[in-house]
């Protein structure tokens, strides 16, 4: 009996936390896996894995039933620009889930952004680039899945360790 094949497409899926998480999809057969990423180079930490597959645009990926996982989020000392690089990744979430059927949106974000908010919601803060630029990628999940309806999971996990962390 053939079982139906899973398909997981994860924005920032070769940074720290991504390598792990894409090891343990595709450690099941019936999973694959494609990262969607600028740096193709990162292909290196998937050497013999042959249900994950790389791609530079969301263009290429198009009417497939999807898992869409974002874990990517832009991040510069200037509020200007870690504006404009979170809209390229917004944008990219939107053409995927209009171009495809998603059947699940997961966004995860590594820091907790409703600390002392009543209602949990993200308060945009030019005062810390950091803290906007996870705001601004959760309030655009929010705008897309209300958009097209789809089941979303907005994971805060809190801080977590990786490379460069203080």
């Amino acid at each position: 009996m053939n079982k139906e094949m899973n398909h997981f497409v994860i924005l920032g899926g070769a940074g720290y936390l991504g390598v792990y998480l894409v090891k343990e999809i595709t450690s099941q057969a019936n999973n694959k896996v494609t990262i969607v990423t600028r740096n193709k180079s990162k292909q290196i930490l998937f050497r013999g894995y042959e249900n994950v597959f790389f791609e530079s645009s969301t263009k290429n990926i198009s009417n497939q039933n999807i898992y869409l996982i974002n874990l990517a989020y832009g991040l510069d000392v200037s509020y200007k620009r870690t504006k404009k690089l979170n809209n390229l990744i917004l944008e990219s979430i939107d053409q995927l889930c209009s171009n495809n059927q998603v059947k699940t949106l997961i966004h995860v974000s590594s820091i907790v952004l409703s600390e002392g908010h009543k209602d949990l919601v993200p308060k945009l803060d030019k005062r810390d680039t950091y803290k906007y630029a996870k705001s601004m990628a959760e309030l655009g999940i929010k705008k897309i899945q209300s958009k097209y309806s789809i089941p979303t999971l907005i994971v805060r996990s809190g801080n977590i360790l990786g490379p460069g962390s203080v």
